[in-house]
């Protein structure tokens, strides 16, 4: 593959970079995604991460490692962390982070045109100072999740990808009983999440809502006025079909409390079968 257009420096160039993300507490040098950016790009981030072992919680431990990093008086290059939109905007004008705004028009005309096509995003992205110090994840679909699910056992099962729920309960039970993974024993999650309320969300399948946006618990707004979701005749319906589907064995049975790793875990391990996930860390 032509790897050229990607130089960005002509002689080879190091930067540091803080990086206490929620599921990475620090910068892996051995990723090889950093290698082959590393190749390509002609710049080598190394790991200069303060506080890593202080992380006790994904906000608490994050934020731990945010502050002994200023306390410490050495910002490295690059900061990179989970949720960091409030911390840089607050310390961004003080002094602490460069600001972006000279730098994108300069040097980054995609990211340019996009905040002029939505000026809401730039606006929500802008400290209070008017600069932004911080460049987010930002999906660039209408959706930014989606459901998943293990086509390769799809195949060797001789079913078709679902279309109904009817046939997702369907493939799910087929995931259960019919050791798609092939080692001879019943071992098979058919549906697991990293969330716990991605498994309550199912309740869309039935006509129901959850929540009134993509963000977990958000107000549901229904013809201008505030609702209940779960109230509602869908959502009620499918509580009752997801009950049954726990007590089937069709779901994790520890959805609960297994924490972020499931996905990892599982699809490292060959037993999860369908999940409902953001795209660009599933793919």
């Amino acid at each position: 593959m032509p790897t050229a257009h990607l130089r960005i420096v002509d002689e080879p160039l190091e930067l540091t970079i803080q990086m206490n993300h929620a599921r990475y507490p620090v910068y892996d040098e051995a990723w090889p995604v950093e290698q082959a950016a590393r190749d390509w790009t002609g710049i080598h981030l190394v790991d200069d991460t303060v506080g890593a072992n202080m992380r006790t919680s994904e906000n608490n431990g994050r934020t731990e490692a945010l502050n002994l990093m200023l306390a410490s008086g050495h910002i490295p290059d690059i900061v990179g962390s989970s949720r960091i939109k409030d911390f840089v905007n607050q310390y961004g004008p003080e002094g602490a982070f460069l600001a972006l705004n000279d730098l994108i028009d300069e040097h980054a005309p995609h990211l340019k045109a996009f905040f002029e096509e939505k000026p809401e995003i730039k606006a929500a992205l802008t400290a209070a100072d008017g600069n932004m110090y911080h460049i987010p994840y930002l999906p660039d679909g209408k959706y930014g999740r989606a459901y998943w699910i293990r086509t390769d056992w799809l195949d060797a099962l001789g079913l078709e990808v679902p279309q109904t729920v009817d046939e997702f309960e369907a493939a799910l039970r087929a995931f259960k009983t019919q050791d798609p993974n092939g080692n001879g024993e019943a071992d098979e999650v058919p549906f697991f999440a990293r969330q716990w309320p991605e498994f309550i969300r199912l309740v869309t399948l039935w006509d129901g809502r959850s929540s009134g946006s993509d963000t977990y618990h958000d107000f549901y707004v229904d013809d201008g006025k505030p609702a209940h979701p779960d109230a509602g005749e869908g959502y009620r319906e499918g509580i009752k079909n997801l009950a049954r589907w726990y007590a089937e064995g069709l779901v994790d049975a520890v959805i609960f409390t297994r924490g972020s790793s499931s996905r990892e875990f599982f699809l490292s391990e060959n037993m999860g079968a369908a999940t409902h996930d953001w795209f660009a860390s599933t793919s």
